[in-house]
C-alpha cells in the first residue's frame, strides 16, 4: 500500500500562489467595508496617481518590455458599458499596464489583500484601482454587491481567472469559476485579454533575455443564456479558455524558459 502511494505522481496545483514576493503585513477589512471607492475625492485620487504613475511605467512597458497593445478595436463596443475582463496572470506588472493603458475607462483590479500589506507600495496599491477580495463569506457578499453598483455604472474589473501569477507561463492554465459567476450574474460582456511572447527584435535582441510582452484584446464575449446556469457557467469557462488557449498557441512566439541559479 505504502510502495503505490509513493510510486504515484506529485500532482501539482497550477492555481496556488508560489509567486514570491516581499513579505507583507497581516492585513484585514471588515466585512462592511468600502472595498470599491465611492468617496468623489478618493476616485479622483485614483485617476491622478494612475495617470502619474502611467507616465512612468508606460515608457518601461515600451522600452524595456516590448510591451505593444493591440486589438483595441475589438472592444470599441463595449466601451461605455459594465464588463468583466479576464487574463492569464504571467508578469508581475500585467495588472497595471490593464489600468495604465485604458486611462480614459474606470477599471478597477481585483487583488489579494495580502498586497495591501506589502512595505511601502501596499500604502500606494489601493490607489492603482486594486480591490483587494475579502476572506469571509459575509465579505465576499459585499463585495459582490458593491461589484454589481460599479458595473452597472458602466466600470469594467479585471479578474484573473487563473488566481496565481506564474511569470512567463507558456499555456493558459485552468480558470477557477469567480468572473464567470460574476459577468453571468450581473448580465454583462466578458473581455478576454491575452498576454503573448515574443522575441526581442533589432538592437534589444542582443541585450533583452527575457522575451517582448504583447497585450491582446480578443472580441468581448457574452455568456450563453440558454441552458441551465450550471450548464452555462461550464460552458463560459470552457469556450473562453480555448479562445485565449489557442490565441496564445497561435501568437506566442517565443517561450522562456528560467535558468536555474548554481
Amino acid at each position: 500500500m505504502n510502495e503505490n502511494n509513493e510510486n504515484k505522481p506529485i500532482e501539482i496545483d497550477e492555481n496556488a500562489h508560489t509567486y514570491k514576493t516581499i513579505e507583507a503585513k497581516p492585513v484585514f477589512y471588515p466585512d462592511d467595508a468600502n472595498f470599491f471607492f465611492k468617496n468623489k475625492f478618493l476616485l479622483f485620487i485614483t485617476k491622478f496617481f494612475v495617470f502619474i504613475v502611467g507616465i512612468f511605467l508606460i515608457p518601461f512597458g515600451y522600452l524595456f518590455l516590448g510591451l505593444r497593445v493591440k486589438g483595441k478595436k475589438k472592444i470599441k463596443n463595449v466601451k461605455k458599458q459594465g464588463a468583466i475582463i479576464i487574463s492569464n496572470h504571467v508578469h508581475p506588472l500585467d495588472s497595471f499596464y490593464l489600468v495604465l493603458t485604458r486611462q480614459s475607462k474606470r477599471i478597477w483590479v481585483t487583488s489579494l489583500m495580502s498586497n495591501m500589506g506589502l512595505p511601502f507600495f501596499g500604502k500606494f496599491v489601493r490607489f492603482l484601482a486594486a480591490v483587494p477580495i475579502p476572506e469571509t463569506r459575509e465579505g465576499l457578499r459585499n463585495f459582490s454587491k458593491q461589484m454589481a453598483v460599479k458595473l452597472e455604472k458602466g466600470d469594467q474589473v479585471v479578474i484573473f481567472p487563473e488566481a496565481a501569477l506564474k511569470p512567463f507561463c507558456d499555456h493558459i492554465r485552468p480558470f477557477k469559476k469567480g468572473a464567470f459567476t460574476l459577468a453571468m450574474k450581473n448580465d454583462v460582456p466578458i473581455i478576454p485579454v491575452v498576454y503573448t511572447f515574443h522575441r526581442a527584435k533589432g538592437p534589444f535582441k542582443w541585450i533583452k533575455r527575457k522575451p517582448c510582452i504583447h497585450l491582446n484584446y480578443l472580441d468581448p464575449y457574452y455568456p450563453p443564456k440558454d441552458g441551465s446556469r450550471a450548464q452555462n457557467l461550464e460552458k463560459a469557462m470552457n469556450d473562453l479558455n480555448k479562445i485565449m488557449s489557442d490565441f496564445f498557441n497561435e501568437t506566442t512566439t517565443y517561450n522562456y524558459v528560467k535558468k536555474e541559479k548554481k
